[in-house]
């Protein structure tokens, strides 16, 4: 039976730097739930120190996927307060989140059970690799934890302190996913997003990734033999 600690970091539409809208946590036997700040470094470690004590292992895989998307307006119009702020979240708790797990792989040898296997996960998008009008902020800061995920590997995979572990880091394009992030996009003018026909369409005809198939490609990457063989950079195709 396979057995991990997976630690997620995940967002709402809500304009909190944290990992959920619920301010409460759960626990139960198979999962911990916290608010984290993911731009709070101090909250990530108290937040994976949780998560270790809870399982009594070290945490298999780590995946950074807070992040919101506004503004959504021309850099022209764009306070650079707005532009600041996406960048804090989407690309400072990437980078803070990247960090403390990194620490945590390398140190887990000298307080814990070695891990065979550690696997980062940073989730970027498809505006990573183009870029979109009205997307300013939101391409620039994905287009950064492309490149963020990629120098973490090459620093890590060979040098993490635990040479046997294999380090692995991906920097994942889960495709359009229907989430509060797609409510607002869809709620914009196209006068500030001109592609925004593309995304109602999509709405339409209901061809998003769901949860569940993003989940599966995300575990077989995670779950493979080996050193890390597939590029860095990951564009899951459409499940529809």
């Amino acid at each position: 039976m396979f057995a991990a600690a997976v630690a997620a970091l995940s967002s709402s539409s809500s304009s909190s730097f944290s990992s959920s809208s619920s301010s409460s946590s759960i626990d139960n036997d198979q999962m911990l739930y916290q608010s984290v700040d993911v731009c709070d470094e101090q909250a990530l470690g108290s937040f994976l120190d949780a998560v270790v004590d809870k399982f009594g292992r070290p945490i298999d895989m780590w995946i950074n996927n807070a992040g919101i998307l506004d503004p959504i307006q021309p850099l022209r119009q764009m306070a650079y307060q707005d532009f600041d702020r996406n960048l804090q979240i989407n690309l400072g708790g990437v980078f803070k989140g990247t960090k403390a797990y990194i620490n945590h792989v390398r140190q887990s040898s000298k307080q814990h059970e070695q891990l065979k296997d550690a696997t980062l996960v940073n989730i970027s998008s498809g505006a990573a690799q183009k870029g979109y009008a009205g997307w300013g902020a939101y391409c620039s800061g994905k287009g950064a934890v492309d490149r963020l995920t990629e120098c973490a590997y090459l620093e890590e995979k060979e040098t993490s302190g635990n040479t046997n572990t294999n380090f692995r880091a991906y920097s994942i394009a889960p495709g359009v996913i229907d989430t509060d992030m797609q409510v607002m996009i869809r709620s914009s003018s196209k006068e500030d997003f001109p592609m925004l026909d593309k995304f109602l369409s999509i709405k339409e005809t209901d061809a998003f990734n769901t949860i569940p198939f993003v989940a599966k490609n995300i575990l077989e990457l995670a779950l493979q033999e080996g050193p890390q063989r597939l590029p860095v950079v990951q564009r899951f195709p459409n499940e529809k």
